[in-house]
């Protein structure tokens, strides 16, 4: 959500290669890049097995959050493609669809419209992606040149947080029904994550932290439940980022870069072992999901 000065709103495509790479499917002609990330210290989620496909294709769908804000690269994903090939012996190609600026509503927009997305979707075999919550910048004071938030009352702070949240938890049931209606979770491996809070101590020093906690935990609970309507499990980064009480700081542990959003090479391979963590059974039911066995 607060990024480095000024972040343009759109969309940037990236196909990264990993290992050995098959076709890139429908996906247009973009910069193509080549992964280098570490692998992740996580456990080992499943070994090699002969009924596993020798090539997959991985879509992301976030924010600049899953990477350090280089629209080159999204190091988290990297990451999770190389754990990946670590873990089954599978080769990776990434197709990182990087939403910069975007709101929840303009990601609901694409997933339901724009052919790109909709076939590589359609044509994953992994799926990761997390909903932005670009939508305070027009609900909350901001300032959308450096890209952080105004001094406001903390009546107002609490009214615009609560109307962001709102919107933002809207829309996360919508984003995840486009989602499965391209690319049922029984065919494909699908991951959401919730986020961290951005800009924690900015908004700390601004007085405005309770507001901001407020609505990033509203947010992260609606994506939980919308995933969870179809048994898709959830990346708990909330917690591994912010801690059990909501008051790290992520820039303090070294998973933040001083901007207080995007990732340190800790923090991308820290969530690259949350979904790595997560395992590879397609279809597996989460608790609370009416499939689920008790």
């Amino acid at each position: 959500m607060h990024g480095r000065a000024i972040r343009p709103t759109r969309l940037v495509v990236l196909v990264t290669a990993l290992a050995m790479l098959g076709g890139c499917g429908s996906t247009p002609t973009p910069t193509a890049t080549a992964a280098a990330a570490a692998t992740p210290s996580a456990p080992a989620a499943a070994s090699s097995s002969p009924g596993v496909a020798a090539h997959w294709n991985l879509v992301s769908m976030s924010d600049s959050v899953f990477g350090s804000g280089d629209e080159n690269h999204l190091e988290a994903v990297d990451a999770y493609a190389a754990g990946i090939k670590q873990d089954l012996g599978v080769d990776v190609t990434i197709h990182g669809y990087w939403l910069g600026g975007y709101t929840s509503d303009q990601v609901l927009e694409l997933i339901q419209s724009d052919e790109v997305l909709r076939a590589a979707v359609a044509g994953a075999d992994v799926i990761v992606f997390e909903v932005p919550i670009g939508e305070v910048r027009s609900e909350c004071p901001w300032d959308n040149v450096e890209w952080h938030p105004l001094p406001g009352t903390a009546t107002e702070w609490s009214t615009c947080a609560a109307k962001t949240a709102a919107r933002n938890s809207a829309n996360a049931g919508r984003i995840v029904d486009a989602i499965v209606a391209l690319r049922a979770p029984a065919d494909a491996l699908i991951l959401a994550s919730n986020l961290w809070e951005n800009g924690y101590r900015d908004s700390l020093a601004r007085g405005i932290e309770p507001q901001m906690h407020d609505m990033f935990t509203a947010a992260n609970a609606a994506v939980a439940a919308a995933a969870a309507n179809h048994g898709i499990p959830t990346a708990d980064a909330w917690t591994a980022f912010m801690g059990p009480d909501g008051r790290t700081d992520p820039v303090s542990a070294g998973d933040l870069l001083d901007d207080m959003t995007h990732l340190t090479p800790q923090g991308a391979a820290k969530l690259a072992a949350l979904w790595r963590s997560l395992g590879y059974e397609k279809g597996r039911p989460v608790a609370g999901h009416p499939a689920a066995t008790p």
